[in-house]
């Protein structure tokens, strides 16, 4: 997105921004918005990460896997 402004739009986007916020104040707005940016990909990291799953699974609430075993033979109708 940066490639299509040039470099005399830069300069006054830097010139707004210190007239709006003051020259004191653009090192404590940086600092923010790189604060805000590494958060961002730390949680985009955490998201990707297969290893650690997105919805916590709870033991208590899984079924247990079925098995031939688990399963009944014929389909209940040959009882009759």
């Amino acid at each position: 997105m940066l490639a299509l402004i040039s470099d005399t739009g830069i300069i006054v986007l830097v010139a707004a921004i210190a007239l709006l916020f003051g020259a004191s104040h653009i090192p404590k707005l940086a600092r923010n918005i790189a604060e805000a940016g590494n958060e961002f990909r730390k949680a985009h990291a955490q998201m990707e990460d297969p290893a650690t799953p997105a919805t916590p699974t709870n033991p208590a609430t899984s079924f247990p896997a079925v098995t031939e075993a688990s399963v009944p033979s014929g389909d209940g109708l040959s009882s009759r």
